[in-house]
């Protein structure tokens, strides 16, 4: 914004990956994620809650222009190949995370969330081998009144 010198719609962020290779077939994922946002409109910012971020609260469950997430899960690949089509595996999670404004505008929980979970993977053998079905059932841990008892959830993406 020229008049205040401020920044308008800006987003920078930070991710970090771990990954401990067990064997072939198992591994532990850690993942770090903090987002943050200089002059976000309500509609703009970022929310955890939903598919991907935090899986065991309903979509949108808090709100801001700064987030932190860490995820842990243990994944396995079950070594069979169905129908020569599908590779299967696993993943059973835990997620902390939490949203909030720099400059409180929004009635929200401050509380940091946390929920764990379990669910399956499924990736085509014919298409390419970084598009894969979600399939996750999570439950809250903190804050359980805002949210149903367990979420399933639904997504495609291009990480396991």
């Amino acid at each position: 914004n020229r008049d205040t010198g401020e920044q308008e719609d800006s987003t920078w962020g930070y991710t970090a990956i771990y990954d401990h290779f067990i064997d072939d077939l198992n591994r532990w994922h850690v993942q770090f994620q903090y987002q943050g946002g200089n002059g976000l409109e309500v509609g703009d910012m970022f929310t955890i809650g939903g598919g991907e971020v935090l899986r065991g609260y309903e979509k949108d469950t808090q709100r801001g222009d700064r987030y932190a997430v860490l995820n842990i899960e243990h994944r396995h690949f079950f070594d069979v190949h169905p129908f020569n089509l599908f590779r299967i595996g696993s993943a059973v999670f835990f997620e902390a995370g939490r949203a909030w404004e720099s400059r409180p505008t929004l009635e929200q929980s401050d509380a940091v969330l946390y929920d764990i979970g379990v669910g399956l993977r499924i990736n085509s053998s014919k298409a390419r081998p970084d598009h894969i079905f979600h399939i996750n059932l999570a439950a809250p841990l903190t804050e359980r009144d805002i949210s149903d008892k367990y979420l399933i959830s639904f997504f495609a993406s291009t990480s396991i």
